[in-house]
């Protein structure tokens, strides 16, 4: 698990922590994301049937994993929700000009105006329209070119975040009531792919928490 998103979400968040993580279960060096041919200080070697010590180390990976990813997760959605705004008052400007650009010309035509006129504010609305387009387009995308500001990047966001805040209760309530070996690594699995997600997330907004 040397390269496991969510241990490299933990170190970016607070080095420290996972140090202090790797020194208190020195048999999980693998899990926190040290390469099964070392060994760390104590001497205990790897060993994925060590029982007990290797479960007591997920269960601190996933409590302290999901503190980090709840953190990102907030600023990264802060961030899209943002966007969305900007898009929605962008495409609302340009429905208000498109609506503009129909009264105008229908004026400009009652009035008899000259045809020519009637051609430059045409085409004057069709340029601020394809403008207002383009805009909506860019506020929508991250750095990337990848389209963040929709409703449905942010029902995914919005679901993580319920799951990440279940999970947390669960992995509190641990010494009072034992999660399941098999779920805690259905959990593990789920952390590391929220990790993926929220780590691409960051990158391509620029998003990074305080």
């Amino acid at each position: 698990m040397s390269d496991s998103p969510l241990v490299a979400l933990i170190s970016a968040s607070d080095p420290q922590l996972l140090v202090r993580l790797r020194e208190k279960h020195p048999a999980a060096s693998e899990l926190l994301g040290i390469p099964r041919t070392r060994k760390v200080q104590g001497g205990l070697p790897d060993a994925e049937d060590a029982g007990r010590p290797i479960v007591d180390a997920k269960v601190d990976l996933l409590l302290e994993g999901i503190r980090p990813l709840r953190t990102e997760l907030d600023t990264i959605i802060g961030v899209v929700v943002q966007k969305m705004n900007t898009v929605k008052r962008t495409k609302m400007f340009g429905a208000v000009v498109a609506t503009l650009s129909g009264l105008v010309i229908a004026i400009s035509e009652a009035s008899g105006v000259g045809e020519d006129w009637v051609k430059v504010v045409s085409a004057a609305f069709a340029t601020v329209g394809g403008l207002v387009v383009i805009l909506s387009d860019y506020f929508a995308q991250a750095p990337n070119g990848r389209y963040i500001a929709s409703a449905e990047e942010y029902g995914k966001l919005d679901q993580m975040a319920k799951e990440l805040f279940k999970a947390e209760k669960r992995v509190m309530r641990h010494e009072e009531f034992p999660i399941a070996k098999d779920d805690i690594e259905d959990m593990i699995n789920s952390l590391e792919e929220y990790a993926a997600h929220i780590n691409s997330l960051t990158l391509n907004t620029g998003a990074v928490s305080g």
